[in-house]
C-alpha cells in the first residue's frame, strides 16, 4: 500500500518538477478523489505551465496507479497526495546486503516485516556500499600497476 502511494508521489514530483512553490503548494493539499478527477488542462491550470508529453504520460500513469489502489482499498479516497513518511536507515536490512549481496536483498525482500520499504531500501544501501568499496578496491589496483 505505502510503496504504490510512494511510487505515485514520486512519479508526481517528476511532473511537477518545474511548477512555481505556491503552485506546488495547492497541487499538494489536494486529496486522492481531487486529483483523480482532474483533467489534464486543469492540472496544467494549476501548475500554470504547458506539460510536456512526458509529463502527461506520468499524469496518467499517476492517475491510473491510484484509482487501481483505491479500487483494491489500500489507498484511502480522503487521504492527502502530500506524504510525511520519511526514510529511515534499518542497520540489520543495511549489513545483510552489506554482507550478503544480492541474496540478502531477496532475502529481506522476503522476511521483512513493517516498515518494508525502508528495510528494502537499507539492504539496496548496503549492497550499494560493497559495490562502491570493490570498485575502489580494484580502481586503486589498477592505479597504483
Amino acid at each position: 500500500m505505502k510503496l504504490n502511494v510512494m511510487l505515485c508521489l514520486v512519479m508526481l514530483s517528476v511532473t511537477q518538477a518545474n511548477a512555481m512553490n505556491n503552485q506546488h503548494a495547492i497541487i499538494s493539499e489536494l486529496n486522492i478523489s481531487e486529483f483523480i478527477n482532474l483533467s489534464i488542462t486543469e492540472y496544467e491550470h494549476l501548475c500554470g505551465e504547458k506539460l510536456s508529453i512526458r509529463q502527461k504520460i506520468d499524469f496518467h500513469v499517476n492517475k491510473l496507479l491510484l484509482k487501481k489502489g483505491v479500487r483494491k482499498g489500500s489507498i484511502s479516497m480522503n487521504a492527502s497526495l502530500h506524504s510525511e513518511t520519511k526514510f529511515k536507515l534499518r542497520w540489520g536490512p543495511f549489513f545483510a546486503g552489506f554482507v550478503f549481496g544480492f541474496l540478502g536483498i531477496i532475502g529481506v525482500a522476503i522476511f521483512a516485516k513493517r516498515p518494508r520499504r525502508d528495510a528494502i531500501l537499507s539492504t539496496v544501501i548496503g549492497f550499494g556500499a560493497i559495490i562502491f568499496i570493490a570498485f575502489l578496491g580494484i580502481l586503486s589496483l589498477v592505479w597504483i600497476e
